[in-house]
């Protein structure tokens, strides 16, 4: 109990904290926060866990007591996330603006058809 508790609490002091902060759109910030849920889903998948932290980048070896746990963590995470971000910005380009682009123009159809 206490421990999501203090989850709440911080995550609610972090939310307040960027609240007022305001950042001028970048490209760079959004292209990155538009793959972050999809980078989110693969590296968490059931079927990819396993693969990642086990078999690829054997995490388990590694406990924080270990030397050079840190230094694993250092470059795991940031290779995670790119890996992750180049799949989910494939799956857009290939899949998600397309299908969207034909979407658009069925309702302006449909659109055009009640118009009439």
């Amino acid at each position: 109990m206490s421990h999501s508790v203090t989850s709440v609490m911080l995550a609610l002091g972090l939310f307040l904290f960027f609240k007022n902060i305001h950042v001028k759109p970048s490209r760079t910030i959004n292209l990155v926060a538009s793959t972050s849920l999809g980078v989110y889903l693969i590296h968490e998948h059931p079927l990819l866990w396993k693969f990642l932290w086990v078999r690829l980048f054997h995490s388990a070896d590694y406990g924080m007591q270990v030397p050079g746990f840190w230094l694993h963590i250092a470059w795991v995470v940031p290779t995670v996330f790119l890996m992750g971000m180049v799949v989910d910005l494939i799956r857009q380009y290939a899949l998600e603006r397309p299908l969207f682009k034909l979407i658009d123009k069925i309702a302006l159809k449909r659109k055009k058809i009640k118009s009439q």
